[in-house]
């Protein structure tokens, strides 16, 4: 059921320019650092599209290199994932120590070599964000993905419990291991923007970027619904409005619709109140076209992603080559 919802995102889809160089250059990457090796595991890979993930969600990519860097890290993330749904994934305690050497290599990226295949590749996707990167992005990203580790062991624990948190914990989780401001951030980067601390951190940008996040995680767990349910995966929207509200999982679906719904029209209405804050903050004229690009690199996520996860083949195709009985990867990288 879920694969047929559709939602409604009042932004305007445009496809970057670079989308087969970073195509091309993906697949080399992931087979380079062997992410994907053998050939069952390449072609459920190339089924995915991370690059087409990339080019409909980053269409403001100032060159190849800044959508391939993008495409790049859709790959780690979705690859990365997927080592939980499995054994290691209803242990707490090993997921945390795990996660642990990845927090490690985001804040002393030189001095930590080694470690797995996984943790090699993460390793030099981060080396190359950072560079010709501000230390205020810097600082701001390694935050968010030392959040999004962080949130694995969390995703654990739930899923052990058997039922989906309250709605207030559920977020504070799923924020951080759907990694969504990572891609905002990520999204910042590959426009060659640095938007003014006054504007990034008004009201108006802050509540943005949460709806970025959130409408974001909520079309995702309903594309996966029946993915993550079948796995037992507690950490889905779906799930937990439908256990809060004791609703069918098909009128959860629903509410989750007009959630988003809600969200959109707030993020368009607070839109609209940028310029004149921007007015106020006495931005010249070039931090407030920074500032109305980072507004369309937020909104290109949004609709982007959503787009893509109606074409991918990630979640139609996903109890066939990997059965809710057997671990949600074909290859374990860690």
């Amino acid at each position: 059921m879920p694969q047929n919802v559709t939602f409604d995102l009042p932004f305007p889809l445009r496809t970057s320019p670079h989308l087969e160089h970073a195509r091309a250059a993906n697949l080399s990457w992931v087979r380079e650092h062997r992410l994907v090796d053998g050939p069952d595991a390449t072609d459920w890979y190339g089924s995915w599209d991370m690059a087409g993930l990339a080019a409909l969600g980053y269409p403001h990519a100032r060159d190849a290199g800044a959508l391939t860097l993008c495409a790049d890290v859709m790959a780690f993330f979705f690859l990365f994932d997927d080592q939980f749904d499995g054994p290691l994934g209803r242990r707490p305690d090993e997921v945390a120590r795990t996660c642990q050497t990845f927090i490690d290599a985001v804040h002393e990226p030189r001095s930590t070599r080694g470690g797995n295949r996984c943790l090699r590749a993460f390793r030099e996707l981060w080396e190359r964000s950072l560079d010709g990167t501000g230390a205020g992005w810097r600082a701001r990203a390694a935050h968010e993905w030392e959040y999004y580790f962080a949130t694995y062991a969390h995703e654990a624990i739930n899923r052990c419990r058997g039922l989906p948190a309250d709605m207030e914990s559920f977020l504070e989780v799923r924020r951080g291991m759907s990694g969504t401001g990572v891609p905002v951030s990520l999204g910042e980067r590959a426009a060659g923007i640095d938007v003014p601390p006054a504007a990034f951190h008004s009201p108006q940008l802050r509540i943005m970027r949460t709806i970025t996040v959130d409408v974001t995680l909520m079309c995702n767990d309903v594309y996966s619904l029946e993915k993550e349910a079948a796995r037992g995966d507690m950490d889905n929207f779906v799930l937990v409005v439908a256990h809060e509200n004791a609703l069918s999982r098909a009128d959860a679906v629903e509410r989750t619709r007009r959630a988003v719904g809600e969200r959109t029209a707030r993020f368009r209405q607070l839109a609209d109140e940028v310029p004149q804050m921007g007015t106020a903050l006495g931005l010249t004229a070039a931090e407030q076209d920074t500032v109305r690009i980072y507004v369309e690199v937020m909104a290109a996520w949004m609709g982007g992603y959503h787009e893509w996860e109606t074409r991918t083949l990630r979640y139609l195709t996903a109890d066939d080559v990997v059965p809710a009985s057997k671990p949600g990867y074909l290859e374990a990288l860690l």
